[in-house]
């Protein structure tokens, strides 16, 4: 059984409260690696991807924000992040969403149904669904 010495990983400064001081990366006692939370793989990317002065895709001078702009895989690569306004950012993600269902199956034509209510159906999914509950239902 492996021992763990507490002192190692954190220390207690004069008022009794645990620092950090000197412990960076994997040494820290709040290290996780990749079990991080998104919010703090953003942050991470935030503090070292330098920030432009306007909008790379609008070149408007406006706040700027860093988009995730592959996929929403969160990562602490900042190659996978753009720094964009807010505009340009709705636009991408909204582009980005709503393109496919969550299966992959484009929402496009003779495979879009949609409702009186404004939700967008994909047709194969259906299908598959239908299928899935018709042999359920006869076994």
């Amino acid at each position: 059984m492996n021992e763990f010495n507490l002192s190692e990983k954190r220390k207690r400064n004069n008022s009794g409260q645990f620092t950090s001081e000197g412990q960076r990366g994997e040494k820290h006692y709040k290290w996780k690696g990749e079990m991080a939370n998104d919010k703090v793989k953003h942050r991470f990317v935030e503090k070292r991807k330098p920030k432009p002065d306007k909008c790379p895709r609008c070149g408007e001078d406006k706040r700027l924000a860093l988009a995730n702009i592959k996929n929403h895989n969160y990562t602490k690569n900042p190659d996978d992040y753009e720094w964009m306004c807010y505009k340009c950012h709705n636009q991408m993600d909204s582009r980005s969403r709503f393109k496919s269902c969550k299966r992959g199956h484009p929402f496009k034509g003779e495979n879009l149904i949609t409702t009186p209510g404004g939700k967008r159906i994909c047709r194969e999914c259906r299908r598959i669904y239908q299928k899935n509950y018709r042999s359920k239902k006869n076994e």
